[in-house]
């Protein structure tokens, strides 16, 4: 039987999950990406040192918990969700072609 911390552990994943498939298929992604004002927003998140310690990220709920930063690091994220991302860009590649400089804003590969 599942604890609570395993259950909410596994809604939070697939929450996650959901967004990433989301932005994904969006028909605005191109113009998302485009916009300086999100470009601004997410030009901190793309350091290797970046780290978003959220008080509502817990060790025991959220996988990509980095404990060492007390929060979700570019590296604990990518370690858990990046086989997602690149499946979910290879999926929208073969419905629509992305443009090559567009793919993947810090998550080109390993």
């Amino acid at each position: 039987m599942l604890q609570v911390f395993d259950l909410r552990k596994i809604l939070i994943t697939y929450y996650v999950k959901s967004i990433i498939y989301y932005v994904s298929r969006s028909p605005k992604l191109d113009h998302w990406l485009g916009h300086e004002g999100i470009q601004e927003a997410l030009r901190p998140c793309t350091s290797l040192s970046y780290a978003d310690s959220d008080p509502t990220f817990n060790l025991n709920i959220d996988e990509d918990y980095d404990h060492r930063v007390a929060g979700i690091s570019l590296a604990s994220f990518c370690n858990i969700y990046l086989d997602w991302i690149q499946y979910c860009a290879g999926r929208r590649d073969k419905v629509r072609p992305v443009p090559l400089s567009r793919r993947g804003a810090g998550f080109s590969g390993r």
